[in-house]
C-alpha cells in the first residue's frame, strides 16, 4: 500500500478473500479484510492512501475496504443483462466522494470506469 514504506501487502485470491499483510522485522501478520461469494480477481487501491482500496470477484460484488474499519463495505453489484449490457444495482446511500476518486476496477476481462458529475 502507499505511504506505508512496503510494510503492507494486499492480496486477492480464487477462494474470494480479500488479506492484508503486515510486514515487519517480527515477521508476517496477515488477515482477512473481506471475502467474495466466489473469485476475488482485482483490487483498486484509492491513490495516496495507505488504508483505502477498492475489491471486486466474480460474483460481481464492487466493495471499499478502510483497513481502520472491521467491515467491508458493498457498493455495488454487476450483472451482465446481455453480451453488450450490463446492470449496476447499487447497495447503499452512496457519498458520491468515492466515486470522483476511483478511477477504474477489474472484474475478468471487463473494465469498470465511473465518472461522476
Amino acid at each position: 500500500m502507499p505511504s506505508t514504506d512496503d510494510g503492507s501487502l494486499i492480496t486477492c485470491a480464487a477462494d474470494g478473500e480479500v488479506r492484508c499483510a503486515q510486514i515487519s522485522e517480527r515477521g508476517v501478520e496477515t488477515r482477512m479484510v473481506t471475502k467474495h461469494k466466489r473469485g476475488a480477481y482485482g483490487f483498486a487501491i484509492e491513490p495516496g492512501s495507505p488504508h483505502m482500496f477498492y475489491s471486486c470477484g466474480a460474483d460481481g460484488l464492487v466493495k471499499h475496504i478502510d483497513l481502520r474499519n472491521a467491515a467491508s463495505t458493498k457498493l455495488f453489484k454487476v450483472q451482465n443483462v446481455s453480451s453488450n449490457i450490463l446492470k449496476l444495482e447499487f447497495l447503499n446511500h452512496l457519498d458520491f466522494g468515492w466515486c470522483k476518486r476511483l478511477k477504474s476496477l477489474r472484474t475478468s476481462t471487463m473494465s469498470i470506469a465511473l465518472g461522476c458529475g
